[in-house]
């Protein structure tokens, strides 16, 4: 496990603030090192003549900054002591060395050292080498400081809204199911106005229980947490019961909704409340987009290993400068902007992947020629 030993030091302290350990075999120049470094305010807490010498030191000493000759005689060298130095803590290394080999330079590359000084070495170029691997040293850290700061929040944000959408989904479905029993005329017969109002508010809980839905889904699938649970499925059926369900949605709008079904029935391993989920948000859309009195077609196309299930509406098409974002997420041409929160086809990419399968679309946007949108997933058959 690695161990963060160095301090963070602030931008502006001095340099006597910054210590460090001094890894050099030749004795001369180690001694001639810790004078130029003590003259210039460095606080040098010692020097190290072999590998094992120097990791040994960094434990004891806990230096901000370790000054490493390549070339070190005895087992390991300069790299290999790096090497190993960097798995065990974070405390950046500068390389200083007079020449080497390519390959021994490659190794040394290996190790994301936080520079080099090159022998014989100018009192200048020392201070400069040593403050621009401090100041590498602090900036990254800081910036893993404020990534670490940022995920935290994200994930309390994450674990909260999530809470507050589980506090809704009771409230939203005991409504819902009080609205629809309502409309249904379970408490008699309504007034035009009464039903037309009934009619309303039960759309609106049901949009509302789809955006809680799709919030939860959200999340689960940034905390690495959506799953489909797979099992031995007839799509034939579970097309046929989407289709069915949606039907009252396109009535409202004046579409038809034709399907064609294969003539073999298709076998798959598959979620069914979450393809059903796909096929919801696939045909919906294409209801939406289409003309009073359009049609949306269904079609089901086996193919060699896999299955393509394609939904085709007579809309308007999507835009170009629309089609490379339409899977991401919160999504939205500005035609949708007033309807959901652009999170239905992201997560219905999502529920394809996980069944193996991939998902897409093809759009027709020419003068002169009819328009539409065609989005199609296809799975693995059995």
């Amino acid at each position: 496990m690695r161990s963060s030993s160095a301090q963070l030091i602030a931008a502006d302290a001095p340099t006597a603030a910054v210590s460090i350990l001094i890894v050099e075999d030749e004795v001369i120049i180690a001694t001639d090192l810790r004078e130029r470094l003590g003259s210039m305010g460095f606080t040098v807490t010692g020097c190290a003549q072999t590998g094992a010498q120097a990791l040994l030191a960094v434990q004891e000493q806990h230096p901000n900054l370790v000054l490493m000759d390549i070339r070190l005689k005895g087992p390991i060298d300069g790299v290999e002591t790096a090497r190993r130095l960097k798995s065990r803590s974070d405390i950046p290394v500068v390389y200083v060395t007079s020449h080497a080999d390519t390959a021994t330079l490659s190794r040394a590359v290996a190790t994301n050292p936080y520079g080099y000084i090159v022998k014989p070495f100018h009192d200048a170029e020392l201070r400069v080498g040593i403050n621009i691997a401090m100041s590498h040293y602090q900036a990254e850290h800081l910036l893993l400081d404020t990534q670490t700061d940022l995920q935290d929040k994200m994930t309390h944000m994450d674990e909260f809204v999530s809470q507050i959408s589980h506090e809704m989904r009771t409230p939203i479905t005991a409504m819902e199911g009080a609205l629809g029993l309502l409309t249904a005329g379970a408490a008699g017969e309504l007034s035009d106005e009464v039903q037309s109002l009934s009619d309303a508010a039960y759309r609106n809980a049901q949009r509302l229980g789809h955006l809680v839905s799709d919030i939860l889904d959200n999340t689960k699938i940034e905390a690495g947490r959506f799953d489909c649970e797979l099992h031995p499925l007839c799509l034939n059926e579970v097309i046929t019961q989407s289709t069915e369900e949606i039907h009252p949605y396109a009535q409202r709008f004046g579409v038809e909704l034709n399907s064609i079904a294969a003539t073999q029935t298709i076998r798959i391993q598959g979620d069914r409340d979450r393809l059903k989920q796909v096929l919801a948000n696939l045909i919906s859309n294409a209801v939406k987009h289409s003309p009073s009195a359009a049609s949306v077609l269904i079609e089901v196309i086996p193919r060699d290993q896999f299955v393509r299930v394609a939904v085709t509406d007579w809309g308007p098409g999507i835009p170009p400068e629309f089609r490379p974002h339409i899977f991401k997420k919160f999504a939205q041409a500005e035609a949708d902007k007033k309807s959901g929160m652009g999170l239905g086809l992201m997560i219905s990419k999502t529920i394809v992947e996980q069944h193996g399968g991939a998902i897409g679309f093809d759009t027709r946007q020419r003068v002169g020629e009819p328009s539409g949108t065609t989005f199609w997933f296809d799975l693995p058959m059995q």
